[in-house]
């Protein structure tokens, strides 16, 4: 299930997590960049099951995934001792989001889920391990 959240001509996407705020978003974009501000960035998105939000200026459906122009994406897990937290951060010009299966339209998204993000230069989150 995916869930529109929007104000101020910012949209934000929250995938399947239905007790997630916008602030949210931002505060996690924060963690992986905390030296860039990305809370005005057009598109926001925040994964369900995973502490993982993308931001981007463009989003487009292609090739079976998602093509995203000035993206950025933190993914904050906990260490394989769970004794403290991991954030990995990637930013790109262009990114490529790949999913469970191919996505066209955003219709598709309620039952898709997001494998990984690639930035053009090769740098990738994986989800699909949580």
């Amino acid at each position: 299930m995916f869930r529109h959240v929007a104000t101020f001509g910012v949209l934000v996407f929250v995938v399947g997590a239905p007790g997630a705020e916008p602030g949210e978003v931002d505060r996690i974009l924060g963690r992986g960049f905390p030296d860039r501000d990305y809370t005005r960035s057009p598109i926001k998105l925040m994964v369900n099951g995973h502490q993982c939000v993308i931001a981007a200026a463009t989003w487009e459906f292609k090739d079976g995934g998602v093509a995203l122009t000035e993206a950025a994406v933190v993914r904050i897990t906990r260490s394989e001792r769970r004794d403290a937290e991991v954030v990995e951060a990637i930013a790109g010009k262009s990114a490529r989001v790949t999913f469970d299966k191919p996505v066209k339209s955003m219709s598709d998204l309620t039952s898709s889920k997001i494998q990984s993000v690639e930035t053009a230069d090769g740098r990738v989150i994986r989800l699909n391990g949580k």
